[in-house]
């Protein structure tokens, strides 16, 4: 039997919480998830979770920090290999929205050391801007990547 495609859906907060219910969910998305503020930003934006049969397998967005800049953010569940292309054709599409949206510059952070992290940025068509100490919420250096959308600039 087929297996059924992701379904990409507009963010929920059940959405978040099911990923911070994870077993090895990463510290900083539960803390994330227990304050309704966050929850509630990271909804309101441009974001999206992938679901398989009900189950999330990713959720990801951006948050506008000022006119034109936003910070993207990915939490990932239970993905197999075989859910990757679909994710990133997902968030390829996302920049048609986010650029409709006035954001020409989106950054994003990958934990040092987080080689399959460095190769997806690079195949979004992000590049590294500089190496972050102390970055993280548990202390740890991060690269910040960003993806400057020419056609959306003003000017």
């Amino acid at each position: 039997m087929a297996e059924r495609p992701l379904d990409i859906v507009p963010l929920e907060p059940w959405h978040l919480a099911q990923l911070a219910a994870r077993p090895r969910a990463p510290q900083s998305v539960v803390d994330q998830v227990r304050d309704p503020a966050s929850v509630q930003v990271l909804c309101s934006q441009i974001s999206y979770a992938a679901l398989r049969a009900g189950t999330v397998v990713a959720a990801a967005g951006v948050v506008r920090l000022w006119p034109g800049r936003a910070a993207g953010w990915f939490y990932r569940g239970e993905m197999r290999r075989r859910d990757w292309p679909a994710v990133t054709r997902a968030v390829e599409q996302c920049f048609e929205e986010i650029q409709a949206a006035g954001i020409w510059r989106v950054e994003i952070a990958v934990m040092a050391g987080f080689q399959a992290g460095y190769r997806w940025a690079h195949r979004l068509g992000f590049r590294v801007d500089c190496r972050m100490e102390a970055f993280l919420p548990d202390g740890g250096d991060a690269f910040v990547y960003s993806r400057v959308f020419r056609s959306a600039v003003p000017g």
